[in-house]
């Protein structure tokens, strides 16, 4: 489950985050925040303050209980 400040991190940078904060699965999230990192890197393919900020989020989901999630049913 995203935290708060997740939340709002993620409704003031990423296009559809209200959509984002409230998908169910969390591989969803992941691959939309991973579209998101990629999408905000320089022309150089360089790494952006957003990127690191986006992946870390990221690497908080994939070290966290999948029991911190609500039961997912295969819709977002």
């Amino acid at each position: 489950m995203l935290l708060e400040e997740e939340k709002k991190w993620i409704l003031k940078n990423v296009p559809n985050g209200e959509k984002i904060i409230n998908m169910k699965n969390p591989n969803d999230v992941i691959g939309e925040l991973c579209d998101y990192s990629v999408a905000v890197m320089t022309p150089d393919d360089e790494p952006t303050e957003k990127t690191y900020e986006a992946e870390a989020i990221i690497d908080r989901i994939v070290a966290s209980d999948d029991d911190d999630w609500p039961e997912w049913d295969g819709d977002n």
